[in-house]
């Protein structure tokens, strides 16, 4: 459970600074609403990370296929940008909404299924941190 905590940190870091680095370079304030992807987006990804991406991880190392996992996390990192759309819409009653916008502007949806796409990877790439010598001695039980 540390681990995963660990993984959340770290990719809560490496997602939230280049948002954070052009907000503050920015000389206009209306950059300061991408914020708000951070603070509307780090919630489900927390939950996807739990609900899909371990799993995932776990059934390909079970299995022997463990590079696989480079492309199937990233994959279902855009299934849950997609189910959270999904949850979201049913949970406050507007779905059919959702899905008019969709047919009006997918562009808008392809955004957040992309930012899917990047925290998997960035899942995949903390998962690395075990391949350091001086973790990976840690990491072995006595």
């Amino acid at each position: 459970m540390l681990f995963f905590l660990a993984r959340c940190v770290a990719c809560t870091l490496f997602f939230c600074a280049p948002i954070v680095l052009i907000v503050a370079t920015a000389s206009e304030p209306a950059t300061a609403l991408l914020l708000l992807v951070p603070i509307l987006g780090l919630i489900p990804a927390y939950i996807i990370a739990l609900i899909l991406f371990v799993p995932v991880e776990g059934l390909m190392q079970r299995r022997g296929i463990g590079w696989l996992s480079n492309l199937a996390v990233p994959f279902m990192g855009a299934v849950g940008a997609l189910l959270s759309f999904v949850v979201l819409g049913a949970f406050w009653g507007e779905l059919d909404v959702m899905l008019r916008n969709l047919a009006r502007d997918p562009y808008a949806f392809g955004f957040w299924i992309f930012l899917g796409v990047v925290w998997g990877f960035l899942w995949r790439l903390t998962a690395l941190v075990r391949h350091i010598p001086m973790v990976a001695r840690q990491m072995k039980p006595a």
